[in-house]
């Protein structure tokens, strides 16, 4: 009797140790599967990234924007997108829905300064020119700094001085964000005459 039951002792404890191991190489199996696939997707993650980006850069903004749309669901850090599906919108005929886009690119501590341009013309675009005026006071007080710092002059443009991004930004928006100010207090007060 003692022997019969020792014999079933041994033979569960077989079947529980070849069932962990079977277990084991399930789970060894499933983790390999998983970090495959996270691989696999983080090349296509890579691909999209850099086609949206040269879409971008193409001027062909409507299939940036659609990329930089499923780059933003995909990623962890949402807020990584938001600026440049903000500026895809400024550079289509959704101009108007741009500005929840920049408001959230703001946040984020590594967005340039370059985005107060940006919210600037989204509020003037909504006719909030309170907001707007806001925002291109920001942007030409920091890019007076930033030139300070800097020792920057358009004229002496170099790669080491200035990234080519922040460049176009600050080349294409220096001439104009005075204007842009003088017609925001000009509405202001246009909008405030008239409520009186």
């Amino acid at each position: 009797m003692i022997l019969i039951i020792l014999r079933q002792l041994i033979f569960k404890k077989y079947k529980i140790v070849k069932s962990s191991i079977k277990n084991l190489a399930i789970v060894a199996s499933v983790v390999a599967i998983v970090y495959s696939a996270k691989a696999q997707s983080n090349v296509e993650f890579k691909k999209l990234e850099k086609s949206a980006f040269a879409a971008f850069k193409a001027q062909k903004y409507s299939e940036a924007l659609v990329q930089f749309t499923k780059l933003d669901n995909l990623a962890e850090d949402k807020v990584r997108y938001d600026y440049m599906i903000g500026m895809c919108l400024m550079s289509t005929e959704n101009k108007e829905t741009a500005l929840p886009y920049f408001r959230s690119a703001m946040k984020h501590e590594t967005t340039s300064f370059v985005v107060n341009y940006y919210l600037g013309r989204a509020y003037m675009n909504q006719e909030n020119y309170l907001e707007a005026g806001h925002y291109f006071q920001t942007y030409k007080e920091q890019l007076r700094e930033y030139m300070n710092e800097t020792g920057f002059r358009f004229k002496n443009i170099s790669s080491s001085t200035i990234n080519e991004t922040n460049r176009i930004h600050m080349e294409k928006t220096l001439e104009d964000v005075n204007s842009f100010i003088s017609l925001c207090a000009d509405k202001r007060a246009e909008i405030y005459a008239q409520s009186k």
